[in-house]
């Protein structure tokens, strides 16, 4: 059986190092890591998924996760790329409290700041035309780079990679031609769009699992264990107008994912940049990612040798080039899997640039927060427990958004041990965090 959040959080957790010392610049500690290793100079990165399904792309976060995810590039842009942000990552108060942070930070000149009408009430259709007007007068030709890019012609002359061939990749159904088939998992059945898979009535193995073709972040991936599951399923995505996919269930002992960067010089080798254990419910709902900084593994080791020899070089004769990530699942009977393949910044990235070049240490699990107060407020309980000269430091903030009195930040919270993780995140929604990962972790009592 899959293991539950409690099994999976409690198995040794493993590190950005067990990978890396598997690419071509083996030794190096504290090396400098950001998407400026990766990308050319004067790239102009949007780490944004287009709302609803514009684009080929199922995505159901709400605008303010948008705005908070975009604004994980200050935190790794190096010094020349450029970032394209919403406006209530870049207020004053914002900008100010990631100087107390103490964050690595981008220069202003280097912030390219949607209109402020683009707000978290503006949503849908309505916010996608809002967002390809704006960048279609502020982007560069040839140097934009989207995280899930706009299939908008009038856009086309700004983009640095080809649009269709980033959404080409981003397509769960297309990894078969890119992967060696002995590590994809069965193909059972597949549909046109959500109103077939809701009127198939043929019998289907059970458990499965039910993906939307195109989409991210545990968004579109329902894993069933019964006719129920399926039944939810189909009443899920009843609407989706792309394809979707059953595919065979596989008992999980692991579940990770292998981050990588192909630099725009093909001269520069392809590089892993590190790994992380990804933490989901039972349904497929990703909550977080662990990554322990200085443990070896060899299951790690084994996907990134598939990733350098054979994957990743067969991506970079398409013509892609940037940061990724592949997800996959080390089934109980030791065999690995390709479950999903996101060819973009990934949650974690940000996460492991800074693992790379040594400002984060400790073993460490990624979440979500909200804070609600004042600026007093935050400064009184936050800064403490996650300002880098604190010597009280648990958690580490790369993100942060304001709107209203609502703080919202991306961190990760800082571990003493394995079993830490429940005490710490129940320590973390004492203190007036609210976070519905730190409350599922806090539930498992470990």
């Amino acid at each position: 059986m899959e293991p539950s959040l409690a099994d999976t959080i409690t198995q040794p957790i493993f590190s950005t190092q067990s990978a890396t010392k598997k690419s071509e610049k083996q030794g190096e500690t504290n090396k400098e890591m950001s998407l400026s290793t990766f990308y050319p100079e004067g790239t102009e990165y949007f780490y944004s998924f287009p709302s609803g399904e514009d684009s080929n792309f199922f995505n159901s976060a709400l605008p303010c996760t948008e705005e908070l995810v975009a604004s994980r590039c200050f935190a790794c842009a190096g010094k020349h790329v450029k970032v394209i942000s919403f406006a209530s990552t870049m207020n004053a108060t914002v900008l100010d409290l990631r100087q107390k942070l103490g964050l690595p930070n981008i220069s202003t000149e280097n912030i390219l700041v949607l209109p402020p009408e683009i707000s978290t009430d503006i949503q849908g259709q309505d916010r996608n035309c809002l967002v390809k007007e704006a960048l279609r007068k502020m982007t560069s030709p040839a140097k934009f780079v989207m995280a899930q890019p706009y299939l908008d012609s009038a856009l086309f002359d700004s983009y640095q990679l080809p649009p269709n061939l980033v959404v080409w990749l981003n397509d769960k159904r297309n990894i078969p031609m890119y992967v060696p088939l002995a590590y994809v998992p069965t193909r059972i059945t597949s549909f046109k769009n959500g109103a077939a898979f809701r009127s198939e009535t043929l019998p289907v193995p059970i458990p499965c699992v039910v993906k939307v073709s195109s989409s991210s972040a545990g968004d579109g991936v329902i894993v069933c264990r019964n006719a129920a599951d399926l039944e939810n399923a189909k009443q899920q995505f009843r609407n989706i107008k792309g394809p979707i996919f059953i595919e065979q269930y596989i008992e999980v002992r692991r579940n990770f994912c292998v981050q990588f960067g192909i630099p725009s010089d093909k001269n520069s080798p392809i590089e892993i940049i590190g790994c992380s254990e990804q933490l989901t419910t039972s349904t497929g709902e990703f909550l977080g990612g662990v990554v322990h900084p200085h443990a070896l593994d060899p299951d790690v080791d084994a996907i990134s040798e598939i990733l350098l020899r054979e994957i990743l070089p067969k991506i970079r004769s398409l013509g892609w080039y940037g940061v990724g990530g592949l997800d996959a699942l080390l089934g109980q009977d030791g065999h690995f899997y390709i479950i999903d393949a996101n060819f973009r910044m990934t949650a974690t990235m940000v996460y492991l640039f800074h693992v790379q070049s040594g400002l984060i240490t400790p073993p460490f699990v990624t979440f979500t927060g909200e804070f609600h107060g004042t600026l007093q407020d935050f400064e009184r309980v936050i800064l403490p427990i996650a300002k880098s000269s604190s010597t009280n430091r648990c958690m580490h903030i790369v993100s942060l958004s304001l709107n209203g009195d609502i703080f919202r930040f991306n961190a990760a919270m800082f571990l003493d041990n394995d079993e830490s993780i429940g005490k710490r995140a129940a320590d973390l929604l004492s203190m007036g965090i609210k976070s519905r990962v730190l409350t599922k972790f806090s539930s498992n009592k470990l």
